[in-house]
């Protein structure tokens, strides 16, 4: 059977992008690597081709065929990466009377051609495509169509050469059909304008030279030339160029299709370097500052222009991952001046590298690809929002109280209509409409001090407390007569929520209250007939407990309050029945000493609660985390089971959750978070890694309100049992004070949709697979440049539908596809510098990681938490040494060994400890080898970590570290920079003896053999066991190579055992290594063993390795074990000769496969396979691995990741 490597899948950067429309909907293209993904208008994946052998797509330009029958629709589309170019024809086919979604694509394409220069843009010019080369070259091929088919007349090329330069960018417009515009973006910062006429003849066609504009400081990296439009009563055409510098420059370029106007063709050549050229034009109609650093893309906004009354509106995109929209505007002067409408940062990490957009002149729709690989899109209305896509108005508050008084506290009650109080007991109804506000005195209190409000949606009103007085409800349904709610008060409220759950069908509202004499109060409340009755039950709050956050479990009758002091509070059993609840189980810190701002219990149903003796409870609090914890009903035992960090900021004011607008057919939720950073109110998606809404407001200490619950027309967004999908949102609204005025922000329309997920937004530097699964799918974790680790469920379906296209190959889907092999489930924030290296423990309990200023930590992670699917928590984190604090621990090795019993401990106190410990081999950046044992504990940051010998190597770097894995261990394997492999003996105490129970073992000094393999660095290692005595070592070098090494272990001669022996004078190491150069182009950076098989006359292997070529190569294996075995027992001066040249190592390359991903880090086995049982690939290529063969699938991570599935 042959080998074969294909890749499944893959999360890549979004290097090109293109809406088109079909009909009255569009498709999306997308190309992410060499493989074209398609997407509907409702999100569904249509299909997935791979178009190119060995080269990501750069450009994708289609035109609708309008000779297409009444139940299809055809587009020519072409396809552009690097040299290459591939056209084919798309074509949908409608079945009548069916569902949006129920349409066949069929995709065809023709030959691969390979153009003399890279292609920077491309554009249909009639019956032929123009290209445009980095030199400045315009490429002219003919559209050759016989029936269905399309393709290039590649044999009748039409070259036109404009001014000669080096180019970053262009962009080709037809002007007439005789003419097209050419404006291009120099390596030196200039903008060159010529024109090509269509009029001439066989090879010759007349090129003018136009403009050469010079105002840049940095190369040009972006180019846009508008539509015609009129300006001033004159036809005008603009040109939008961007750059290194961060600016963005608008040009007037009107006079392009005036053939009696040019410059000479020759003069125009530009010299190299950014100095001021004499000739040129420096002068611009308008230039502004649009990102925080370099802009990579611009654009005009189609069609819009030829409306005399309106602005016209440019879209930017920049390596800040910026999406900004931009107006121009013309002053009383007739100057023209940018102005920015609004931005969004959507992508993780940097660039947005992709764009595309379309517009019908009502509806414009914006869409983005980035380095993450998401596929982000942004719908605006231009009738409404041409001028403002958010609204923001603001009143005085003297202009709404007709006083002095300020407004001190906000309740949002409807869409367009929030409540406001006073200090002196005045409230007010403030609504929102046809854009401007209104208000309404509604009450003004009889008793001295203020209201305080909290709206009980479930009833269906707004309880108002008197600060001095009584309490009182105002229905939500209409009328401003408070209706008196009895109950005996000592003092006034000074502090209420409400604690049922959004959504709660219970008859019964439970509300916590904290009155002026420091007491608490249970308040519960159910309509009989027209009025509110009320009981109450007396708390007994901890001490020191200040209120500030609450929720009530209905079916199981619990009560949790959150504190001022960041304490949680757990109450069994409360009832309305009650008269009293006694003091609760108080766990103090679980939010630091800051507040709890926010409790939800995240379990689906109360139906589904009322059967499990956990709950599973979601706290948020202003030291900046958010916080899962489960919770043991009955032995009312609480632990956390997942806690981090978000990127809004340290003040985290609440949380929900939505369902998944990257999934439209997947039950998956998205947690968002809302809070404030720095002095901005911030709506963060904490598992798209994405703002939502950003507003300026000055910082968190003032009065504000955030209303999520009304902006959905399917319910609130915090009834979990009902979760709202994203796409679904109408609005978003915040108000807050500034500066003595009441501040409305609203949102028109959902803010964005995500079309496709996506990862890191920087460089995966390490990968680790999880023994244990997450609903069937392989659970991995990845950790970044971004200092980010990461969870992905990758599931074990196919992403790609068809792989390469051979010559007139056709794709067909008839089936929609959604999902996303990548899910993401948790972002693990803490440390400070970019990852190095993370590993599961055997168990699948532990997630180790390393980076740089030598931090080491551990997470504990549970699995079957709602919602998430799994926890993590920071469970430990190695102390530093001072010597080493700024040194990178580039790799560690770990091996479990069982716990030695501590005596002093009680019996239940030895029960409840972990019944593992680990040994630690962490290799350093300073030349050191540091060997540790972790034992962990039951609670977060009581584990040990003990340095039990350190190995100081030299002055280069240690970027490897493996236990040698023997039933004994007493052996190190490392490599470095300097290209050796280094076998270090470790103290023969270390192995571990339950007879021993001193464990304080420090050396800093070991035996040690070095054996030269590389030429320089060894930049990936792997290792396997091939019996007891001998293992194979596999390493890939920045040489290039690759070295594989047998590894013998044999008892010395002469040498007698005695209690104080060292493991280390009773055995020899035998070391054989055969080097492949060349194994790649470049840099062998990732490498794997996988697929031992032992058989009669040795061991077969496999040998996945990938390197910076974006090469992924599969090696065959065979190493002889007679010879071996033999040779172990001959004289030493035998054995020195076998040393040189291990003889009995068979090696081939069996396979090879081109990866998307670019500077590979890492190869991970993401499902392995043995021999005897299924493989787990696509349906279609299903096998019984004892009668075909073996299979496993691996994951290549750098800048991005792909799943490939390689059998042989």
């Amino acid at each position: 059977m042959p080998w074969s490597v294909k890749s499944q899948a893959a999360c890549l950067p979004v290097s090109a992008l293109r809406l088109a429309r079909v009909n009255e909907d569009w498709l999306l293209f997308v190309g992410q690597g060499p493989h074209l993904n398609v997407y509907d208008q409702h999100g569904f994946r249509r299909f997935s081709v791979q178009v190119f052998q060995a080269q990501p797509i750069h450009g994708i330009l289609t035109r609708s065929d309008t000779a297409s029958p009444s139940n299809e629709h055809a587009q020519h589309v072409i396809i552009w990466g690097g040299v290459f170019v591939r056209v084919g024809r798309l074509t949908t086919i409608f079945a009548e009377n069916a569902s949006p979604q129920a349409f066949r694509t069929q995709m065809q394409f023709a030959d691969e051609f390979k153009a003399r220069d890279w292609i920077i843009d491309a554009v249909f010019a009639g019956s032929s495509i123009s290209m445009l080369t980095a030199h400045n070259v315009l490429l002219n091929f003919h559209i050759i169509e016989k029936g269905p088919k399309i393709s290039l007349d590649t044999e009748n090329v039409q070259v036109i050469h404009g001014p000669g330069s080096f180019l970053y960018s262009g962009n080709l417009c037809v002007a007439t059909p005789d003419l097209i515009i050419v404006a291009a973006g120099t390596v030196f910062g200039n903008v060159l304008v010529w024109t090509c006429s269509q009029s001439g003849t066989g090879q010759e066609r007349p090129v003018s030279v136009k403009h050469v504009f010079n105002g840049h400081r940095g190369s040009v990296f972006g180019v846009s030339i508008s539509e015609q439009f009129n300006r001033v009563d004159k036809p005008t055409r603009l040109l939008a160029s961007c750059s290194d510098d961060r600016t963005i420059r608008l040009w007037d370029i009107s006079d392009c299709e005036d053939s009696s106007r040019g410059l000479d063709h020759h003069a125009t050549t530009t010299a190299t370097g950014f100095s001021d050229a004499e000739e040129g034009e420096k002068f611009e109609l308008a230039s502004a500052w649009g990102h925080a650093s370099r802009i990579w893309g611009v654009q005009f906004v189609p069609n819009i222009a030829n409306d005399p009354g309106s602005d016209l509106l440019i879209v930017s995109r920049g390596e800040d991952a910026v999406c900004q929209l931009w107006s121009t505007e013309t002053s009383q002067q007739g100057c023209l001046h940018l102005r920015p409408l609004c931005s969004d940062r959507h992508h993780v990490g940097k660039n947005a590298w992709s764009m595309s957009l379309e517009t019908d002149g009502q509806c414009l729709t914006v869409v983005t690809g980035g380095a993450d690989g998401q596929v982000i899109l942004r719908p605006f209305d231009l009738l409404n929002t041409s001028k403002e896509f958010s609204v923001t108005l603001s009143k005085a508050f003297t202009e709404i109280t007709n006083t002095s008084q300020a407004l001190k506290q906000y309740l949002p009650i409807k869409r367009d209509a929030c409540l406001a109080t006073t200090d002196q007991g005045d409230l007010y109804q403030v609504v929102l409409q046809d854009g401007e506000l209104g208000w309404t005195h509604l009450y003004k209190s009889s008793t001295r001090g203020g209201l305080l409000l909290c709206k009980a949606a479930a009833l269906g009103v707004v309880l108002v407390a008197q600060q001095r007085g009584d309490l009182f409800a105002l229905r939500l349904d209409g009328g401003n007569d408070l209706l008196p709610i009895t109950l005996p008060l000592s003092a006034g409220i000074s502090w209420m929520r409400v604690a049922s759950p959004n959504g709660s069908l219970a008859p019964t509202t439970c509300i916590v209250a904290s009155l002026g004499n420091k007491e608490a109060l249970i308040i519960w409340l159910v309509w009989q007939g027209d009025s509110l009755e009320a009981k109450h039950t007396v708390l007994r709050l901890p001490n020191t407990f200040v209120l500030t956050a609450c929720c009530y479990d209905e079916a199981k009758h619990i009560l949790l309050l959150g504190s001022r002091a960041g304490a949680l509070a757990v109450y069994p059993d409360v009832t309305s029945n009650l008269g009293m609840v006694e003091e609760p189980l108080c766990l103090r810190h679980v939010h630091g000493t800051d507040s709890v701002t926010s409790i939800t219990i995240l379990e689906s149903s109360p139906a589904r609660r009322a059967l499990k003796d956990e709950l599973h409870i979601l706290t948020t609090g202003r030291d900046g985390t958010y916080a899962i914890h489960g919770l043991d009903v009955h032995h009312l035992a609480l632990s956390t089971v997942h806690i981090s960090s978000a990127a809004l900021g340290p003040n985290i004011e609440g949380a929900y959750l939505v369902l998944s607008g990257a999934s439209p057919v997947s039950d998956t939720y998205d947690l968002i978070l809302y809070g404030f950073r720095s002095t901005s109110f911030v709506v963060w998606n904490e598992t798209q890694q994405s703002t939502v809404l950003s507003v300026e407001c000055g910082g968190a200490h003032r009065t504000w309100a955030y209303d999520h619950s009304s902006v959905s027309t399917y319910g609130a967004k915090t009834d979990l049992s009902a979760p709202t999908s994203a796409s679904e949102r109408c609005a978003e609204s915040f108000i807050w004070t500034k500066a003595g005025r009441f501040n409305w922000h609203r949102t028109r329309g959902p803010g964005h949709t995500v079309i496709q997920t996506g990862g890191h937004g920087r460089e995966v530097k390490a990968i680790a697979h999880s023994p244990r699964h997450v609903s069937g799918a392989a659970l991995i974790a990845t950790g970044a440049e971004d200092t980010n680790i990461r969870l992905f469920a990758v599931s074990s379906q196919q992403q790609y539908t068809s792989s390469l296209p051979e010559p007139r190959h056709q794709a067909y889907n008839n089936v929609t596809q959604s999902n996303p092999v990548f899910h993401s489930i948790a972002t693990l924030k803490r440390h400070t510098t970019g990852l190095q290296h993370i590993m599961f423990s055997s168990s699948g309990e532990y997630l180790f990681s390393s980076a740089g200023f030598e931090e080491f930590y551990v997470w504990k992670i549970t699995f079957d938490v709602p919602f998430i699917g799994v926890g993590a928590v920071l469970w430990d984190m190695m102390p530093k040494g001072a010597d080493d604090s700024d040194a990178r621990i580039m790799s560690f090795d770990l091996r479990e060994e069982p716990r030695q019993s501590d005596a002093s401990l009680h019996h239940d106190q030895e029960h409840s400890r972990p019944r593992e410990c680990f040994m630690l081999a962490l290799a350093y950046s300073n030349g050191k080898t540091k060997v540790l044992r972790y034992t962990p504990s039951t609670a977060r940051k009581q584990g040990t970590f003990e340095t039990l010998q350190e190995i100081t190597h030299g002055s280069f770097c240690v970027m490897q570290a493996f236990f040698l894995p023997s039933p004994v261990q007493r052996r190190i394997v490392s490599a470095g920079t300097n290209g050796f492999l280094n076998i270090s003996c470790l103290d023969s105490s270390m192995v571990f003896d339950p007879s021993n129970t001193d464990s304080r073992v420090l050396s800093t000094s070991a035996v040690m053999e070095v054996h030269k393999i590389h030429q320089s660095s060894v930049l990936s290692m792997d290792i396997t066991a091939l019996g007891s005595t001998m293992h194979f070592i596999a390493t890939g070098g920045d040489d290039n190579a690759m070295g594989l090494t047998l590894l013998t272990t044999r008892p010395a001669s002469n040498m007698t055992n005695g209690p104080d022996t060292d493991c280390c004078e009773t055995y020899h190491q035998h070391v054989r290594t055969i080097v492949i150069p060349k194994a790649h182009a470049a840099a062998v950076t990732g490498l794997k063993i996988v697929g031992v098989t032992p058989t009669s006359e040795g061991h077969n292997l496999t040998v996945v390795t990938a390197g910076n070529d974006q090469r992924v190569n599969v090696w065959k294996v065979h190493i002889g074990l007679d010879h071996a075995a033999s040779s172990i027992n001959q004289p030493s001066s035998t054995q020195r000769d076998n040393n040189k040249l291990l003889e009995d190592i068979e090696v081939q390359r069996a396979g090879s496969a081109w990866t998307g991903v670019a500077d590979v880090s890492g190869v991970e086995v993401v499902q392995d396979h043995v021999a005897g049982q299924t493989v787990l690939l696509p349906q279609e290529e299903r096998r019984v691995a004892g009668e075909s063969g073996n299979a496993c699938k691996i994951m290549v991570v750098g800048v991005g990741m792909e799943l490939f599935s390689v059998r042989w």
